[in-house]
């Protein structure tokens, strides 16, 4: 008589727990099929889960999006928990997602089917490449500094085997006497209009 209480508690904090997360959270069956998904699922994908119970996941992510996942539900499924940064849509536009997902064991350990939770890092991901940019990249003219150029350099190595490379290394002379004479703003556009030329 007290277990029933003390599993109907754990269920409501599991639910609230999973209901107040902002990471969204999704339970499939062995058959690939929906159990559930949290609030921020469904804010995110603009679905309600009364309407996704029993339907295939396939369904429910689009066949671009369920494509990258496939991998990851079949890997669960066969016992094995797997994270993956993922990008559904395009390169450029797209949402890119810190995924993980994993058995959903019973007590006996039986795989009952599968447990995934998705982390909207679209906006990290974006910032990230903006400081990498800035950190390899000369502020004013836009051309790759020391550090861009070394990494640049070593990309471009490490892919040419049995090719040819041209290398191209300019100086301008007599730069001083520009900022001296005609000042550092113009010493600056010219320093912006060399590269385009």
């Amino acid at each position: 008589a007290r277990i029933q209480p003390r599993v109907e508690r754990s269920e409501a904090m599991l639910l609230a727990v999973a209901h107040t997360a902002r990471a969204q959270f999704l339970v499939g069956d062995t058959e690939g099929r929906v159990i559930f998904f949290n609030a921020a699922f469904e804010e995110q994908r603009h679905v309600a889960l009364k309407d996704w119970v029993g339907r295939p996941l396939a369904e429910l992510f689009g066949a671009q999006c369920f494509a990258c996942r496939a991998p990851l539900i079949a890997a669960a499924l066969a016992g094995e928990t797997r994270r993956l940064d993922i990008n559904d849509g395009s390169e450029r536009d797209g949402q890119r997602f810190d995924v993980q997902y994993a058995p959903l064991r019973v007590q006996s350990g039986e795989i009952e089917g599968l447990i995934a939770i998705e982390v909207d890092v679209t906006e990290a991901r974006r910032e990230e490449a903006r400081l990498r940019l800035a950190s390899q990249t000369d502020a004013l003219t836009q051309l790759l500094n020391r550090a861009g150029f070394e990494e640049g350099a070593r990309e471009q190595l490490s892919g040419i085997a049995g090719q040819r490379l041209a290398l191209l290394y300019l100086d301008l002379d007599k730069f001083k006497p520009v900022n001296d004479q005609h000042g550092h703003p113009t010493g600056d556009a010219l320093l912006q209009a060399v590269p385009l030329r």
